[in-house]
């Protein structure tokens, strides 16, 4: 497992661990005081670990001797997914029994965005940086120059990838400790601040591939010629083919990025150029230009959205069939599930798709299989393995001998195609009108409802404020005061509505509790009167 797709999957476990703590029963473990444990495990556990369980496994060729057994790729990669794997459980366990996350927010100021996410994430990235070195030494690295080299290999794009999250992260945080800022600005402002991280990924995403592939612009000269020429008759006239320098671990890839025109980037690995003859290269990136020209990474954009809409629609579904605690399980899975096997059929065909184009763009029958046969050579599993995203070369081979000469297969093919568009269109179009229409029918939220929910945000963020250093006194006396008037006006409008509503009795506690907070002890006291003189619903 790459060091960058381990970092992807922490980043989404720093995003998913307040659902976890939830859904594993944890959430009291990240308030207990663990004292100096909730820094030194995170610390030694991301930092130390994974290095150690590599070194162990190429043991004694991670010291760079030689060992009885031969260095086989398989124990290699054995080695590598054992490291990559224990950083994810000492993340894991670091995010969900040691609240990593709030044990590093307590020496950060609640002014500083973002920073927490930063801080938090330095020793996984030192432990992923240093991982790479029994790797190093156990494959020939050496020297102190190499073995820098390798750390910074690991550590270059992940921190790259690390800034545009803080940035979302910072935003969600502001969001978070400043609900009355939030609320006081228009509601255009309002959705564009939601919307912002997706737009921010979207935007950023082809960027921060050319800087994390360290890729450079294709030379001038007959290949850029050749390349831009195809691109032209691809109808496509704003791709930027680029090199990816792939450096001392040496891959034969290729790929496309950029949903938009003007973001289109073709990157191929200095191996894949090196290896293939002209008519290869032009078939590889015909290849990776069927991926815009056919709208593939419009159709897994959709049909990611598609799957997140039915899983909101599950999850109140099940909400009505089953205990609470049960659909906290079935959801996730449920999504999973129907991600993985419907991305996997729905990829495999995209690559058939762009196999078929780029023999029909090119004009040279054979010239795309000619490629996957080479290419094969540096990844020899594939030729009867597929993987997640793609098939393996014998079935894609076997589909573009059947798509040239069986008319039958030919029609059925393309049917199929045309068929999966149409499915993710109705799925993403039918979730999105079910969700418009439930929501057009539900009750509506009572006012009364709306101002005490808007007081418990200001009574979090005065809370979480609390619990950093540095605070301002004026700006928490700000929240608990703006805490303080929702709950008076959210008690006022449910009195006169209903005297004896269950709710006003917890309101009422509440709202004590903050007069506590302001020294207005009798102020507590009668709130916590009147409280008692609302019967409690059984």
């Amino acid at each position: 497992m790459p060091a960058l797709g381990t970092f992807f999957l922490a980043l989404i476990l720093w995003n998913l661990t307040p659902d976890l703590q939830e859904i594993l029963g944890l959430n009291g473990w990240g308030s207990t005081d663990w004292g100096v444990v909730r820094w030194v495990w995170p610390l030694v556990s991301l930092v130390l670990m994974p290095a150690l369980v590599s070194g162990l496994l190429l043991w004694p060729d991670s010291l760079g001797r030689p060992g009885k057994r031969p260095l086989t790729r398989q124990r290699w990669v054995r080695a590598q997914i054992s490291g990559s794997l224990t950083s994810l459980f000492a993340w894991g366990a670091s995010l969900l029994a040691f609240d990593w996350p709030g044990t590093v927010a307590s020496v950060i100021p609640s002014s500083a965005y973002g920073v927490t996410m930063l801080l938090a994430c330095l020793p996984l990235l030192a432990g992923l940086a240093l991982l790479s070195l029994p790797q190093g030494r156990a494959s020939g690295i050496s020297s102190a120059s190499g073995q820098r080299a390798e750390m910074w290999r690991v550590l270059r794009p992940n921190l790259i990838v690390l800034m545009p999250f803080a940035v979302i992260q910072g935003l969600e945080e502001w969001t978070r400790l400043n609900p009355d800022l939030f609320l006081a600005l228009p509601s255009p402002a309002q959705f564009f601040l939601i919307g912002l991280p997706v737009l921010l990924i979207l935007g950023l995403a082809p960027w921060l591939f050319e800087k994390i592939l360290k890729s450079t612009p294709l030379p001038v000269g007959s290949m850029k010629d050749r390349f831009l020429a195809l691109c032209q008759k691809s109808g496509l006239r704003d791709v930027q083919p680029k090199i990816w320098q792939t450096g001392q671990r040496p891959m034969a890839n290729a790929m496309m990025t950029g949903l938009l025109p003007y973001q289109r980037r073709v990157f191929m690995t200095d191996v894949l150029l090196d290896s293939l003859s002209e008519d290869e290269q032009d078939a590889v990136l015909a290849h990776e230009l069927a991926h815009a020209r056919r709208f593939h990474l419009w159709i897994y954009l959709l049909f990611c959205g598609a799957v997140i809409l039915w899983a909101w629609l599950a999850d109140a579904w099940l909400a009505d069939l089953f205990h609470e605690d049960v659909v906290l399980w079935i959801t996730p899975c449920l999504f999973l599930i129907l991600f993985f096997f419907g991305f996997r059929k729905l990829s495999h065909h995209m690559e058939h798709e762009a196999d078929l184009y780029s023999e029909s763009l090119c004009e040279k029958p054979g010239s795309i299989i000619q490629a996957l046969l080479r290419l094969r050579r540096h990844n020899p599993q594939s030729l009867e393995k597929s993987s997640w995203r793609h098939p393996s070369t014998l079935q894609r081979i076997r589909i573009l001998h059947a798509h040239r000469g069986d008319p039958v297969f030919r029609q059925r093919f393309d049917g199929k195609g045309r068929w999966i568009r149409r499915l993710i269109l109705v799925a993403l179009v039918g979730g999105g009108g079910l969700i418009s229409w439930q929501s057009w029918h539900a009750p509506q939220v009572p006012e009364w409802q709306v101002t005490a929910e808007e007081a418990i945000d200001h009574l979090l963020a005065f809370q979480e404020r609390g619990q950093r250093p540095n605070n301002e006194p004026a700006r928490m006396r700000e929240l608990i005061l703006a805490t303080e008037e929702r709950l008076v006006q959210s008690v006022t409008e449910l009195r006169t509505l209903d005297p004896k509503h269950p709710s006003l009795s917890a309101l009422l506690l509440q709202l004590a509790e903050i007069y506590d907070q302001l020294d207005q002890p009798w102020s507590a006291l009668a709130c916590r009167l009147q409280a008692r003189q609302i019967p409690v619903s059984e």
